[in-house]
């Protein structure tokens, strides 16, 4: 049982003693495209087949899926509720997000 709950810090000194398990989710498929009809959507291996192959990439490389099942695992886990866990998404082409 969780008996305190802790709150994410949100000062820099906060930060700097907060203990806390890091998790970095690294070559995160996520790619934005825009579709014919003007949108912009998350591309994914079923519904942008196409355009993929005209990319010369491989579908394996464009599943978001996957980090959104491992993002629902994590926010759901007694780390996370105890306030202990930090995520961090790395992509394909190196942005850094932060999920708090």
């Amino acid at each position: 049982l969780i008996e305190e709950i802790q709150a994410v810090p949100k000062t820099l000194e906060e930060r700097k003693a907060w203990q806390r398990v890091i998790v970095i989710l690294d070559k995160a498929s996520l790619q934005l495209t825009k579709t014919k009809r003007g949108t912009i959507e998350l591309m994914n291996c079923d519904d942008h087949q196409r355009t993929i192959a005209k990319m010369n990439r491989k579908k394996e490389d464009f599943r978001p899926d996957i980090l959104h099942q491992c993002l629902l695992s994590l926010m759901d886990s007694p780390l996370n509720k105890a306030g202990k866990l930090q995520v961090i998404i790395k992509t394909h082409r190196g942005l850094l997000i932060e999920i708090s």
